[in-house]
């Protein structure tokens, strides 16, 4: 019984004392990300929708955000936000091009009554979010000639 306690004294103390050597390890992992976040900037977009679902006839309005994912703070690389509405099938309904000079940007798009019902998706992204992801999911030609 005392060599639970023992064992189990010791784990307890291993587990809240941390290691020099993962620190170590972890502040150069943080290191080697920092400096490639400041050599090759990343953005992300957020946008902000005012409902959760739409009909025919409603209007979508959005709110957009683009932020530099180094400082964490709004972007000043790219100046203009493209929102897309892409149908269930993945066509383009309508694309919009927003000027963003403070990294944000707002719009909307109609629901009109020529587009039948179902889960539409809304795209967004800025020319510089074009630049990254050819490595991970290999386009085809036919794909890359549509943009």
């Amino acid at each position: 019984m005392r060599l639970k306690h023992c064992l189990l004294g010791l784990i307890a103390l291993q587990a809240f004392l941390p290691s020099a050597a993962q620190d170590a390890a972890t502040d150069s992992l943080y290191q080697k990300v920092e400096v490639l976040g400041q050599i090759l900037p990343q953005e992300k977009v957020y946008l902000h929708l005012d409902n959760t679902c739409y009909f025919v006839g409603d209007t979508i309005w959005y709110k957009g955000y683009v932020t530099q994912s180094d400082k964490r703070t709004l972007t000043e690389l790219s100046k203009i936000l493209y929102v897309e509405l892409l149908t269930p099938d993945g066509y383009v309904v309508e694309r919009q091009q927003l000027e963003m000079p403070d990294g944000m940007a707002n719009g909307m798009f109609v629901l009109t009554d020529s587009l039948y019902a179902g889960y539409y998706e809304l795209r967004a992204y800025t020319r510089w979010m074009l630049n990254f992801g050819q490595q991970e999911h290999p386009h085809r030609t036919w794909v890359e000639d549509m943009f």
